[in-house]
């Protein structure tokens, strides 16, 4: 009796400092997001991909591996999306502008390792559901508002963390969705992240 409540005792010591480890925040920050094509996609045209800004807010979470590495996870509500100018010049047709700008919830699936006190790099992959959107056309008398079924896709992080204070903390990262057709989604984010239990 006495060693089941000894190893009872221990588990529940053990479960108790790793929760305690674990650190929960608010984060928000902003997207320059763009998308990348094959060539073949736009042959006989002529075209200009511009990056469009958006926000992105949500829950962060850094679950402790071991002394130098954390999981990094979460729930990301972010704006995504870009701005191409066509030129039909060559059929007679003019310019023409579309802007799209896409709702994701994303959950990133990081490994972040500390360099120093300060500063920590992390890589992983994310992933991203489509939950609405809305296309603007410049000759058009207004937006398009479209969902579709949620539709999810798979990327990848590379981004960087530089602690402000204990329970602050700076990032920077690069995103690449990989869709279909090689048609590939690139994004540039900061952001600022508050944790509760720092």
């Amino acid at each position: 009796m006495k060693k089941i409540i000894l190893i009872v005792s221990l588990i529940s010591l053990v479960t108790t400092n790793s929760f305690s480890q674990v650190k929960w925040g608010a984060s928000v920050g902003i997207n320059m997001s763009n998308v990348s094509m094959s060539e073949a996609d736009w042959v006989t045209l002529s075209e200009t991909k511009n990056r469009i800004g958006g926000i992105r807010f949500g829950i962060s979470t850094e679950i402790p591996l071991s002394y130098s590495t954390t999981f990094n996870t979460g729930m990301i509500y972010s704006e995504k999306g870009h701005s191409i100018e066509v030129d039909y010049s060559n059929t007679g047709l003019g310019k023409l502008e579309l802007k799209f700008k896409g709702h994701y919830l994303e959950i990133p699936l990081n490994i972040s390792y500390k360099i120093s006190n300060l500063i920590s790099v992390n890589a992983g992959p994310f992933i991203g559901v489509f939950v609405g959107g809305t296309l603007d056309i410049n000759d058009s008398d207004g937006e398009f508002l479209f969902t579709e079924e949620f539709d999810a896709e798979l990327g990848l992080s590379l981004g960087t963390k530089f602690r402000i204070t204990d329970v602050i903390s700076a990032n920077a990262g690069y995103q690449i969705g990989f869709g279909e057709d090689e048609v590939y989604d690139t994004n540039i984010l900061f952001g600022i992240t508050y944790f509760f239990n720092g």
